[in-house]
Parts: structure tokens; C-alpha cells; sequence
């Protein structure tokens, strides 16, 4: 790949990102844009602030982009506008992560420090799956959702566009969670969850979200 990589973000998440880049060593990294005209400019893990998203459809496009945004519903609202442009998505893996030969994971995703991602499991693009969670076999996880810190999706869970599973979840085998749904951390997941509400405790409940 002869262009560097540019992160879409250059905030917390942008950094964590960056830095799972660099572990892996497979991509060299260009910079960063960031929708906030204040940072450009300004550095990040020693690697320039470009310009804005504007900046990056006028004059960046060629190289290969990756989301560095944190918010689930905006990461995937901004890489399915990029994509529309032709953009190309790399996924970012960091060496610890263990991903099965027999998993897939989309274009798109950051897969963190020592996650799993096991046998059959699929993982759609601008995923988040973050440090020490487990995704098990033949699990969906769809475009746009974050599995938090040391969360564990067993066998044959499904979880739906743009949800974010929060750190130390567990959700129990074949359970279903819609779209658009927070499941607040610590809760046990047992049964299946609709799309847009927030759940929370062991067994985990539910309320709308509110939106």
C-alpha cells in the first residue's frame, strides 16, 4: 500500500487507534483529520492533524482511511458517507487479538489488545472490539457496534446495528440485541433485548431510550 493510512478522529479513540496501528505494523500512518478546525495543525502520538473531513474529500482522497470515532451511530453515519466517495477502509488488529481463520471481520474495524474473536463469528464493518472482550462462535456482529472493555458475547449471539455492549458485560448464548441499544456495564444479558433501549442489572432489564 503505497499512501499512508489517515484516522478519522483525532481524539481519545483516534490515539487508541493509531497506537493499534503502529503495534501491528502492517500500515504506515499518514495523520489524522478531525471535524474540529481547532486541531488541525496540532499533533497526536507525534503524527499531524491534516485538516478536516472537508480537507480529506477535497485533496486526500487515495489514501486508505480508518474511523478513530467513538460514538457508534456518528462512526458509521461518517464511514458509510466516505465509502459512498470511494474511499477504502483498512482494519486495524492489534498482535495480541486473536482472531479464528474461520472468523470474518469486516473492513473498517479496530480489534483491540487481546480480544477474540472465535470460530464462525462474524463482524461487520466499523466495529469496535475492544480490549480483552470475547466474541464466540457463530455470533453477528453488525455494522457500527462497540463490545466494550472484557465483555463476552457467548455462542450464537447476535447484536444489532450501532449497539454498544458495555464493559464487563456478559450476554448468554443465542440471545438477540436490537439495534441501537445500550447495554450498560456489568449487566448479564439472559433473554433478548428490542432495538433502542438501555438495559442494565443481572438478569439484565429494560427501558426505551428515550430517543
Amino acid at each position: 500500500m503505497s499512501k499512508g493510512v489517515i484516522i478519522v478522529g483525532a481524539g481519545e479513540h483516534g490515539a487508541v487507534v493509531a497506537d493499534v496501528i503502529q503495534h501491528e505494523g502492517r500500515y504506515r500512518l499518514h495523520g489524522f483529520v478531525d471535524d474540529n478546525p481547532e486541531r488541525t495543525g496540532s499533533t497526536l502520538l507525534g503524527l499531524p492533524v491534516l485538516g478536516t473531513r472537508d480537507d480529506l474529500k477535497r485533496g486526500l482522497n487515495g489514501h486508505p482511511v480508518i474511523m478513530g470515532i467513538g460514538h457508534d451511530a456518528t462512526r458509521l453515519e461518517i464511514a458509510e458517507d466516505l465509502e459512498g466517495l470511494g474511499f477504502t477502509f483498512i482494519s486495524a488488529v492489534h498482535p495480541s487479538a486473536t482472531i479464528s481463520r474461520e472468523a470474518t471481520v469486516a473492513p473498517g474495524c479496530s480489534v483491540m489488545p487481546q480480544a477474540v474473536v472465535n470460530t464462525r463469528a462474524c463482524v461487520e464493518g466499523h466495529c469496535i472490539i475492544n480490549s480483552g472482550s470475547l466474541v464466540e462462535h457463530d455470533c453477528l456482529v453488525t455494522a457500527g457496534c462497540h463490545i466494550s472493555v472484557g465483555a463476552i458475547l457467548a455462542g450464537r449471539v447476535s447484536v444489532g446495528t450501532c449497539t454498544l455492549v458495555g464493559a464487563g458485560v456478559t450476554v448468554l448464548p443465542r440471545v438477540t440485541i436490537g439495534e441501537h441499544t445500550v447495554v450498560g456495564a456489568g449487566a448479564v444479558v439472559t433473554s433478548d433485548l428490542p432495538d433502542h433501549v438501555i438495559a442494565k442489572g443481572i438478569p439484565a432489564s429494560f427501558k426505551p431510550d428515550g430517543t
